[in-house]
């Protein structure tokens, strides 16, 4: 019988993904290495944060959002208040 070890971080990205996804892949997956464990959630990350879109960017992958040319912000006008 070979011992399995659950990983647990208690990182931001890791909470981010048990909020967002109800603990989903990462509850349900037993990493059976320290090793194995980073480079799932290594991949996972990559995957999340530069190629899945997101509906709050408008259905587009945050590389995606990143290249919109955006306006520049504008400093106030004098006299006005933000």
């Amino acid at each position: 019988m070979t011992a399995a070890a659950s990983v647990s971080c208690g990182s931001s990205m890791t909470s981010a993904a048990n909020a967002w996804h109800g603990g989903g892949y990462f509850n349900e997956h037993v990493f059976l290495t320290l090793a194995e464990a980073r480079e799932t959630i290594e991949a996972w990350r990559q995957d999340y944060n530069h190629l899945r879109p997101h509906s709050i960017l408008d259905a587009l992958t945050p590389r995606e959002f990143a290249a919109l040319e955006r306006p520049e912000a504008q400093p106030p006008e004098e006299g006005r208040s933000r």
